[in-house]
């Protein structure tokens, strides 16, 4: 009795040293600020909620719903017009439904690391996304092609030998904006119109 009291303290003790070593092995925020996309943001009560200490700082919770690449691959002009342009494409589409539904993890081969998400799902997500990016590239923007869209919402990068998923609890929100972000700027394009007695971004 006293032998098997003594091993389970043993894996109990091994196992409360994996988890403070899975938490010690995420990785500093990463800096995105030259990135060009059109995403959703939680409101700021969920995406307090979301944080992780040592991850991605609040104000850059983020649903990504189309990613173009650098800023620095095109110009001025081009970049300055993107608002507009996705403020005509908004003002088509409906708001949508976002739901937190537990936490994954991507490889990623940036020194390294591995991303760590919460996931997502939007019921109509996959064809809002496609429309958008065949409006993009009409109007001579180009989508990286490298990885298909799976909306996600990036908590923090994580070395190799990270073990352990988060608990994430249940989160839910209609948006009713999209937001365009050149660099460190961000511009507000709403969605349609607004549901009635909805909780909207």
């Amino acid at each position: 009795m006293t032998t098997t009291h003594s091993a389970t303290g043993f894996f109990r003790e091994a196992a409360l040293i994996d988890h403070k070593n899975s938490l010690a092995a995420t990785a500093a925020p990463v800096d995105n600020s030259d990135g060009v996309m059109v995403a959703f943001v939680p409101p700021r009560e969920i995406a307090e909620q979301l944080v992780r200490e040592g991850g991605q700082p609040v104000d850059d919770l983020h649903v990504t719903l189309a990613y173009l690449g650098k800023a620095s691959d095109y110009k001025p002009e081009h970049l300055a017009v993107l608002p507009q342009l996705i403020s005509s494409w908004a003002v088509r589409q409906k708001p949508v439904d976002l739901r937190i539904g537990g936490a994954g993890k991507f490889n990623n081969s940036h020194k390294g690391q591995h991303v760590l998400y919460a996931s997502v799902d939007i019921p109509g997500g996959a064809q809002m996304h496609s429309d958008l990016a065949r409006y993009l590239q009409g109007h001579g923007y180009r989508l990286p092609s490298e990885h298909g869209w799976t909306p996600h919402l990036t908590l923090a990068y994580v070395d190799q030998h990270f073990r352990f998923m988060p608990h994430l609890e249940a989160h839910r929100w209609t948006a009713s904006h999209v937001v365009t972000e050149v660099g460190t700027t961000r511009h507000h394009a709403r969605l349609g119109t607004i549901p009635s007695g909805r909780h909207t971004l």
